[in-house]
């Protein structure tokens, strides 16, 4: 995801967020972001989009965070 200035979350046409951070999760196997949205729309399953590099992605809200706290899926692939 690289740098990023005001990352913009859509739900339709409508601004409805922004990320403040993002990158590689190797827990879901592919780029990940943690952000704001609109209460209404903090739901596990809520699909949006994310306008990063002047293209929207599909995005779906999540119930927690990925952790790993014994960096086994980080290791899954060394042995």
């Amino acid at each position: 995801m690289g740098r990023m200035t005001l990352t913009r979350v859509f739900d339709g046409d409508k601004k409805v967020g922004r990320l403040t951070s993002g990158g590689y999760s190797v827990h879901f196997g592919k780029s990940i972001g943690m952000g704001y949205v609109s209460p209404g729309l903090a739901v596990a399953g809520q699909k949006l989009r994310v306008k990063m590099q002047n293209r929207l992605w599909d995005a779906v809200i999540t119930e927690d965070s990925p952790y790993d706290p014994t960096n086994n899926m980080i290791r899954k692939n060394l042995e």
